[in-house]
């Protein structure tokens, strides 16, 4: 680990831990990630649906022997715990949601493959092209805090077409809506979860008429739910340029033209293909 990477909270973001014997067959059968297959000191994209296949959080999820810890919205951290505490009955499994300010994130200097959790007494590393998230159970005070950082991370992950689905995008869309299933975020061999059924359906049988794009324009962004082309805003982030960058779900359709209002977006790539 280099020691010169100075990390700077990342209060977009809040860690939910799943501890106990019973915590990878219970994550099982709610997430869309194959959590009995997740090697220990690993990280991958996950969603937590409802019935209807609607994603309601997305998050990383890495596996630290035998705990879980869920990276996901702040906004959304708090009732994401308290939704799946209704379902743990007398499993052995203990939820903990993380103070904010428990995850950080550095400019990474020291490259590894991206995907890897790192473990240092009580901090797991995840390593994301170019950013080191760090994940602590207990708020640690940080020194030279940038307050752009935030924003920052949150831009790349839009430019990089990463969704984050928090409180004010709950239950929009289903996972190939966001493109979930390109990023690995779905597992659609792992056997029965939330939303599997309707989510597995459009997986094998339907044809996928709407797609995440990511589009920037001038002034101030939109706000998450606006609905531009058809579309939602799932992220939005100032460009720090004088405009913003949004990562948006909309109809196949509609993505050749892109307005909002009296503004021509302009539709930028995606480092991955959007061909089913």
């Amino acid at each position: 680990m280099n020691e010169s990477n100075t990390f700077a909270p990342l209060n977009f973001l809040r860690a939910v831990r799943f501890a106990g014997d019973d915590a990878a067959t219970f994550l099982q059968g709610q997430l869309t990630a194959d959590t009995l297959a997740l090697p220990s000191s690993r990280w991958v994209r996950a969603a937590y649906c409802s019935l209807k296949g609607r994603v309601i959080a997305s998050m990383l999820l890495g596996r630290s022997n035998d705990a879980y810890i869920a990276i996901l919205c702040a906004d959304i951290a708090d009732d994401f715990a308290t939704r799946l505490a209704r379902f743990v009955l007398r499993a052995k499994v203990k939820i903990t949601v993380f103070p904010s300010g428990c995850v950080t994130v550095a400019k990474n200097t020291n490259k590894v493959d991206s995907g890897t959790m790192k473990t240092e007494e009580e901090a797991q590393f995840f390593n994301d092209d170019g950013w080191l998230l760090r994940v602590t159970e207990n708020e640690e005070p940080v020194t030279a805090v940038d307050l752009s950082t935030d924003s920052s991370w949150q831009q790349e992950q839009i430019f990089r077409g990463i969704p984050w689905v928090g409180r004010e995008a709950s239950e929009l869309f289903i996972p190939q809506h966001i493109n979930f299933e390109l990023l690995d975020g779905v597992n659609f061999k792992k056997g029965c979860y939330v939303g599997q059924e309707i989510i597995a359906r459009l997986h094998y049988l339907g044809k996928i008429k709407r797609r995440g794009y990511v589009v920037s324009g001038e002034g101030a962004p939109p706000p998450v739910g606006e609905k531009i082309n058809g579309g939602e805003v799932v992220n939005a982030a100032d460009d720090g340029k004088g405009g913003f960058v949004v990562f948006i779900s909309a109809p196949c359709a509609a993505a050749e033209s892109w307005e909002w209002g009296d503004l021509h977006l302009q539709l930028l790539p995606v480092p991955y293909s959007l061909q089913e």
